[in-house]
């Protein structure tokens, strides 16, 4: 069995191998064992849009991880794929402001997450986290007013071991 690596969780072991079958068809990653290397074939052979995609491939195959090791629940290639293109099309209606007048808000069970303001003299902080399980971790935060600025942000990297559970 392969190391716990982000190259193995996210390209090389079974099942991300048939995701990307599916979305990089005749791409070949041979001789290739890491994931930066793997990123960066990637990024200097496909357009702008098309790694955005891929993007979201890992976005959406870390959720899949995360469900099997914390939920003990099995996703489907197909279930992979196409949340992870659910996911780039939300991502770039987000980026297209224009559109924001036509998106009916607050439909219960959509799935759809956006950024709401806080009230006035309220900060938002969002918090994120990444773990090593065998030699680091980090988290970072950003806070933002209720217009939407940024007050504050911050990251953090520390050696040692703690439990995601922990966080």
């Amino acid at each position: 069995m392969d190391d716990e690596t982000e190259f193995h969780a996210l390209v090389s072991c079974p099942f991300p191998a048939q995701c990307w079958q599916v979305v990089l068809l005749g791409f070949s990653a041979a001789n290739i064992t890491d994931f930066t290397t793997w990123f960066d074939r990637i990024c200097a052979s496909f357009s702008n849009e098309k790694r955005g995609e891929i993007a979201m491939i890992c976005w959406s195959l870390w959720g899949a991880r995360n469900d099997l090791v914390w939920q003990g629940k099995r996703r489907t290639v197909v279930s992979v794929v196409s949340a992870a293109s659910q996911y780039f099309v939300q991502w770039k209606n987000t980026q297209d402001k224009s559109n924001i007048a036509h998106y009916p808000s607050n439909i219960a069970g959509d799935g759809v997450v956006s950024w709401v303001k806080p009230i006035e003299n309220v900060l938002k902080i969002l918090v994120a986290a990444t773990f090593d399980h065998s030699s680091s971790y980090g988290f970072g935060l950003v806070a933002r007013d209720h217009n939407g600025y940024l007050v504050e942000a911050k990251t953090v990297y520390r050696r040692g071991t703690m439990a995601p559970d922990m966080a």
